[in-house]
């Protein structure tokens, strides 16, 4: 399941409107370095201990080698997620001769499932109940 909305993101003492898509399918929270560089200027980019591969749905690979803690505000509700960082992810795709925009952040199940969101694709709203605790 898939859905497009804005959303505010912030980053230590860093904020930003990004267009984020929630997909269920997605196994990481991530979001391109560009979008670090030119809409988070200065944030701490913090370095994994060995660089890893991420697979796309469009057949090619991504280098995901760095994260950032942050927290993403979505309809009046608040996640605090690490958010991978893909070195090579592209600004746009083209689709049978369309070109069609990549999101800025990609929230994946690691985000939907940790914290309870629900994806209403009738009325294209996130729904973000909150993380569960076993206690």
């Amino acid at each position: 399941m898939l859905i497009k909305r804005p959303v505010q993101l912030r980053v230590g003492d860093r904020s930003c409107e990004l267009e984020a898509l929630f997909d269920t399918g997605s196994t990481l929270t991530l979001m391109p370095k560009w979008v670090v560089d030119e809409k988070l200027r200065g944030v701490e980019v913090k370095a994994l201990r060995k660089p890893r591969r991420a697979y796309v749905l469009n057949g090619t690979w991504l280098t995901v080698a760095s994260y950032v803690d942050g927290e993403i505000l979505v309809d009046g509700a608040s996640i605090e997620e690490r958010i991978y960082v893909a070195e090579e992810a592209v600004r746009e795709v083209e689709v049978e001769g369309v070109k069609v925009r990549m999101p800025e952040l990609v929230g994946g199940a690691s985000t939907t499932e940790a914290w309870g969101v629900e994806l209403d694709l009738k009325r294209g709203r996130v729904i973000v109940k909150g993380a569960a605790l076993l206690v």
